[in-house]
């Protein structure tokens, strides 16, 4: 009951309070909500424009620069992280060469409508804002100006010159005319070369080494196996020749030869009948058996013949005189073996020349193939280094294009916006404030008001009953209005 009594006595005091004070309370809603319009109406608008870059992996994230991969593979992986890269995208925006680029393409005018060129590089960058996105590769580029279209201007400006840095930045100046001098100068050093090896084969006519010394090895060896077949054969005939030439020296010119069974011209009558008979035995026993009448007169005629033939053949000796035939078989094979000793000889000696022919002929291959091979060595590691100079010309070339082109791993998700909509001041928003603040105050400036009279009061009332009528003599006000305030009404 009491809190009732004590809510609907403060509840009263305020209404009592705001109506003894609306003029005062209406006039401070009335001036707060002026002056929050006014504040609105005359505050200079400001605009806004956004871009975004997206920063993917590249060419930039897997390739070195050509000068600093020669006689490596030029496609080298960087450990570098993601946020370390786009950090650095964010760092190379904020720079200031960027911030001049964009003002002097733009005009300091332009900007702060005076020729002050460092004060327009102040108020750009002051005014320019970049972020990387949280946990994504996105890059925020945002500008406030006074105009949307200075602000978008500078935005856009702002990518286009970054781009083109980007792409300086990541290729080193002078490398292409670099590669391109180098390859030149290899390319007419390599044509020298490979002319002078092909007058130093024609010269030496090793088309191919390799080839031709397994032919000269091939062929010494056939000769000099030909050659120890013949030594061997004419060491054979040599001692032949040798043996048949002692031998014929020991034998006599002539011999005597006594021969019997040697008849005359009846006898050979008799052989020829008894070969006859002989035959005749033959034709028979095909015919006929063994007790035959005609095989048994055949049988008696046959031996009657054998015994006269034998009986001639016995008386009958003949006595010979003639050249000694050992000697005449010694000297014919001396006749056969001495032209073929001196064949051999001849063809031994042939194949010794022949010989010491083709092992010349393989010492002067060795002499021209270490030529050569110094030539095509030579010529080898020129054609190696013009190989990659000729690579990494073309991967500059490459770097080359891509930045005439302005290809990279900097892609523009959203260029320069237009917001014609300016982002300060937010009408609304300040119009809710200012009604808000306007009405806050309108109701607890009647409340104050009425606090600070009764406290005045209090103190007065206190000080008259102190017997002091001037209140300006008052040494402790402030506890005095403590203590009115703590008395209950």
């Amino acid at each position: 009951m009491f809190d009732n009594r004590q809510s609907s006595g403060q509840l009263g005091d305020v209404y009592r309070a705001f109506s003894r004070h609306k003029k005062k309370a209406v006039l401070f809603f009335c001036a707060v909500f002026a002056g929050t319009v006014l504040f609105t109406l005359l505050v200079p608008r400001q605009y806004k424009s956004e871009g975004k870059l997206f920063v993917r992996l590249g060419r930039e994230n897997a390739t070195l620069d050509p000068t600093a991969t020669l006689g490596q593979n030029p496609i080298v992986a960087i450990p570098q992280s993601r946020e370390r890269e786009i950090n650095s995208v964010v760092e190379i925006l904020h720079s200031r060469t960027l911030v001049e680029k964009v003002v002097d393409a733009l005009g300091p005018k332009e900007i702060i409508g005076r020729d002050d060129r460092e004060k327009a590089i102040r108020r750009v960058a002051k005014k320019l804002k970049i972020e990387a996105a949280k946990k994504s590769s996105v890059i925020n580029v945002t500008f406030r100006g006074p105009t949307p279209e200075l602000c978008q201007s500078v935005v856009a400006k702002l990518i286009d010159t970054y781009l083109d840095e980007h792409g300086r930045l990541n290729r080193t100046h002078g490398s292409h005319e670099f590669f391109v001098e180098q390859t030149r100068r290899l390319r007419e050093k390599l044509s020298r070369n490979e002319a002078a090896l092909r007058d130093l084969k024609n010269e030496t006519g090793l088309a191919s080494p390799a080839a031709q010394r397994k032919q000269l090895v091939t062929r010494i060896g056939r000769l000099e196996d030909d050659l120890l077949k013949t030594e061997e054969l004419r060491a054979v005939e040599e001692a032949n020749v040798r043996q048949l030439r002692r031998k014929a020296a020991s034998l006599p010119d002539t011999q005597v030869e006594e021969t019997s069974g040697f008849g005359d011209e009846g006898t050979n009558r008799m052989r020829e009948r008894f070969y006859a008979l002989q035959l005749r035995q033959k034709e028979a026993q095909s015919k006929y058996t063994d007790e035959h009448p005609k095989m048994r007169q055949v049988h008696e005629q046959i031996a009657a013949a054998r015994k006269i033939l034998e009986q001639e053949e016995k008386t009958l000796k003949r006595v010979t005189r003639e050249p000694g035939r050992l000697r005449q078989a010694a000297e014919l094979a001396l006749l056969v073996g001495e032209p073929k000793l001196a064949s051999l000889e001849a063809q031994s000696g042939q194949l010794k020349s022949q010989l010491a022919v083709v092992r010349l002929q393989l010492i002067k291959l060795n002499e021209d193939e270490l030529r050569v091979a110094a030539a095509q060595r030579e010529v080898d590691l020129l054609e190696t280094d013009y190989r990659k100079y000729s690579t990494n010309l073309e991967q500059t070339r490459i770097d080359r294009q891509l930045e005439v082109q302005r290809m990279s791993n900097i892609n523009v998700v959203q260029p320069a916006s237009f917001e014609p909509l300016p982002v300060r001041p937010r009408i609304l928003l300040n119009l809710l404030l200012g009604l808000c603040a306007a009405a806050l105050g309108g109701l607890a400036l009647p409340l104050a008001i009425d606090q600070y009279e009764r406290m005045m009061w209090s103190l007065e009332s206190e000080a008259e009953d102190a017997g002091d009528g001037d209140i300006d003599e008052v040494h402790d006000a402030p506890m005095l209005a403590a203590f009115v305030q703590s008395k209950p009404r």
